[in-house]
């Protein structure tokens, strides 16, 4: 139903008209149940902070929809874990997620879509046992804790394998595409864990790619024959940065709405271009979505 009533809001938005409701339905329509504290938790599939939320107890969520508004911030920690079973968070821009000394799984396709901030702290730890974890270019993922995949793999110790061609790699710098699955028949995805990570420069994606995949113990790693910093001179990553400074986005007039505009980079030809998403405040609904090359 609520995919359905987003469609229809999204016309009535091209069409110029409002919607006239309470300002709380607003808010629950396009955010979800704001939660403001951790009891009683709320009942409904859709979910939104707003604030601060501190796990501080073994919590398990099942199916449901988590948006963390800009500004708010979920926090794990006093040794809690955080089980997700066919839940879906999504992280505004401005948002966080910080897995101070406790942890946060992923289990039965459960995901993370990040455009805010996620920290794991030393005492932290991430484990994707069956699910998505992606990283988009305006996102930022700083793993200092423990990162675990399918059959509880260290991910750390693969990822340490890019050190040993690039010994100026920091996962920070690059957009993260995480996926653990344990079962499947599928030639793309066969069952392990797979990361692909684009190098990016702000919230320039670049066509640099690093490949892991973890695949019955086995570690496949591909890469380019030179390390990033030997592509993206400094000349180079100052004149992306001149052209996304001059980019000017379509104007955006919607009630109710967040733009998030990112940048992906084709290094073979030179062409950069911009992409405009404009979602409700959930994350949900696409009002519109403009790809453009820059010149």
């Amino acid at each position: 139903m609520k995919k359905l009533l987003s469609l229809i809001t999204s016309a009535l938005l091209f069409c110029g008209l409002s919607i006239s409701a309470p300002a709380q339905s607003i808010y629950e329509y396009l955010h979800g149940v704001a939660w403001t504290q951790i009891e009683p938790l709320p009942t409904s599939e859709d979910i939104s902070i707003p604030g601060t939320i501190s796990i501080t107890k073994n919590t398990t969520f099942t199916d449901k929809d988590i948006i963390i508004e800009t500004g708010g911030i979920l926090e794990i920690k006093n040794g809690a874990s955080l089980t997700l079973q066919s839940t879906s968070i999504f992280i505004e821009n401005g948002g966080t997620i910080k897995i101070t000394d406790g942890t946060l799984k992923l289990k039965n396709r459960s995901n993370i879509d990040n455009n805010g901030t996620m920290i794991v702290e030393k005492a932290g730890k991430l484990n994707v046992t069956y699910g998505f974890f992606r990283v988009e270019p305006q996102g930022t993922f700083i793993n200092n804790g423990k990162f675990t995949g399918y059959k509880g793999k260290n991910l750390n110790a693969t990822l340490s394998q890019i050190k040993k061609f690039d010994s100026a790699f920091d996962l920070s710098d690059h957009v993260v595409y995480l996926r653990v699955i344990p079962d499947s028949a599928s030639d793309i995805f066969p069952c392990g864990t797979n990361i692909d990570l684009f190098y990016r420069i702000d919230t320039i994606r670049t066509d640099y790619r690093y490949t892991l995949t973890l695949t019955n113990g086995k570690l496949n790693f591909t890469h380019p024959e030179q390390t990033p910093s030997e592509i993206y001179t400094p000349e180079l990553i100052s004149s992306l940065r001149a052209r996304v400074a001059e980019y000017d986005p379509p104007a955006e007039n919607y009630a109710h709405i967040q733009r998030q505009s990112c940048f992906y980079y084709n290094n073979k030809d030179g062409t950069l271009f911009a992409e405009g998403h404009s979602y409700f405040a959930d994350g949900e609904g696409i009002v519109d979505c403009v790809t453009e090359a820059i010149l």
